[in-house]
C-alpha cells in the first residue's frame, strides 16, 4: 500500500499515455481515512498556464511507484481548480 509520501510527486499519465502532470497533493476523508482526490500541477512546459486538475479516486486506474493511471480526462472532464467556484466575467461573454 502506497504511503502520502509515495504518492506525492508521482508523475501522472492517462490509460492512452498521456502525461497530465505530477500529484502535489492529496485530500483525505477524515471519517474513512482513505484518499478522496489527488490534486496535479501540468508540467509548465506542456501546459505553462494551466491550473491544477483534481482527479477523483474513482478516476484513477492503478498506482506503482513510478506512475498513477487514470481514466483518459477527455472521457471525465475533472474541472481544474480554479475554475470551480468563479463565474465567467460578464465582460469577456
Amino acid at each position: 500500500m502506497p504511503r502520502h509520501n509515495h504518492v506525492l510527486g508521482l508523475v501522472v499519465e492517462t490509460a492512452r499515455g498521456v502525461r497530465v502532470g505530477r500529484v502535489v497533493n492529496i485530500e483525505i476523508d477524515i471519517d474513512t481515512h482513505t484518499i478522496i482526490n489527488y490534486y496535479v500541477k501540468s508540467s509548465w512546459y506542456l501546459r505553462p498556464f494551466r491550473p491544477l486538475l483534481i482527479i477523483n479516486k474513482d478516476q484513477v486506474v492503478s498506482i506503482t511507484k513510478d506512475r498513477m493511471i487514470v481514466d483518459d480526462l477527455e472521457q471525465k472532464d475533472p474541472l481544474p481548480i480554479s475554475r470551480q467556484s468563479v463565474a465567467p466575467s460578464p465582460a469577456l461573454e
